[in-house]
């Protein structure tokens, strides 16, 4: 129903949790540097989702850093004796949860793209009726996630240059828009560059040494800029700051 992805999780969590009152279900996304960001745990508190946003995945990461390094589902019945969760159980442990079963969610590219947690308050695995519930979910899971990654990808064709990554003319245009139509008393600069001379750099020494130059250009002017400002890809050698 183009819901938003935590919306979508969230929902899945909660009817899980309503079949099953002794589970506290989690969903994680990984991103493409191997870190884990929650996507929906709502009988977590926050707090604990902010502490292990970002966290890598790898070999003693807990159950789910640990699943989604390995690719395979890892269940520990004992949070505080398991070593899998000595750097995160002081986390857990207060909460009232003593273990853990996770496993990976993985698009059709074979990719790790998230985890399926379920959380015991008791010292405990999972029985059949779990297994059967969370294998239904994780696909759900799955679809849910691939839909989203080809949503954000429609969107940075549509918005975005694809050679700097820079927000697009037409992108531009809206985050215009957005700052100034409903601002009471708007206040910006407005910078124009524009790059000379990278027809000869492309002419004499090939369109790869050129677009490694606006790439490098791109990457200096990051550098100095705020972080609430915008840089912008506007055509061919120009740029525009806001």
């Amino acid at each position: 129903q183009e819901r938003p992805i935590v919306e979508v999780m969230t929902t899945i969590c909660e009817r899980v949790e309503v079949m099953f009152p002794e589970v506290v279900c989690s969903i994680l996304a990984v991103d493409h540097d191997k870190r884990l960001h929650p996507l929906a745990a709502p009988s977590l508190p926050e707090h604990y989702n902010r502490a292990i946003d970002g966290i890598p995945a790898g070999p003693l990461a807990g159950s789910c850093g640990t699943a989604a390094w390995s690719g395979e589902p890892v269940n520990v019945e004992d949070i505080e004796t398991d070593p899998l969760w000595a750097d995160y159980k002081a986390m857990i442990l207060p909460l009232g949860l003593h273990a853990c079963w996770s496993s990976p969610i993985k698009l059709k590219t074979g990719r790790v793209a998230g985890t399926f947690a379920f959380y015991f308050r008791e010292k405990r695995g999972p029985n059949s009726w779990h297994e059967q519930v969370v294998r239904a979910c994780v696909q759900l899971c799955m679809v849910a996630l691939e839909r989203n990654e080809a949503t954000e990808s429609i969107a940075r064709l549509a918005y975005y240059d694809p050679l700097t990554g820079l927000p697009n003319r037409l992108k531009l245009k809206m985050e215009m828009e957005r700052c100034f139509d409903n601002a009471t008393a708007p206040e910006a600069a407005l910078i124009f560059l524009d790059s000379d001379h990278f027809k000869d750099v492309n002419d004499t020494l090939g369109h790869s040494v050129g677009e490694g130059g606006r790439k490098l250009s791109v990457e200096r002017r990051r550098g100095v800029v705020w972080e609430e400002d915008i840089i912008a890809r506007h055509g061919g050698d120009e740029f525009v700051i806001m």
